[in-house]
């Protein structure tokens, strides 16, 4: 999955190998879909409040919005909007950051092929 490839490289004034989040697409393109601001942020503070298991309710009604997205697109969508939460829990190194968002892609990828 491209945007995993993304997750934790180092970018300008980051030191290489340093966890940073994907920035969502500012518009729909290929491999991406664009959401309005106010539902990336329900959606985002929805995975914050209530954690994974909202991850089912978030991809019926995306599936449901975007009918012709692709599950990767989804997922990296959805991985765009949860890697925030998990950047922002100090608890965890950037290693366990890392792991923590290659278990949600992967949890993510499994609620898609039930579908």
């Amino acid at each position: 999955m491209a945007l995993l490839a993304v997750v934790g490289l180092g970018g300008t004034g980051t030191p290489a190998g340093a966890f940073e989040c994907p920035a969502p697409h500012p518009k729909a393109s290929v491999g991406a879909f664009k959401e309005p601001e106010p539902e990336i942020v329900a959606y985002s503070n929805l995975l914050a409040a209530q954690g994974t298991g909202v991850v089912s309710e978030i991809v019926a009604e995306l599936k449901k919005t975007h009918p012709g997205a692709h599950n990767a697109d989804i997922t990296n969508f959805l991985v765009t909007l949860y890697c925030p939460v998990v950047n922002r829990d100090g608890d965890l190194g950037d290693d366990q950051k890392r792991q923590k968002i290659m278990t949600f892609a992967a949890d993510v990828s499994k609620e898609l092929h039930r579908r």
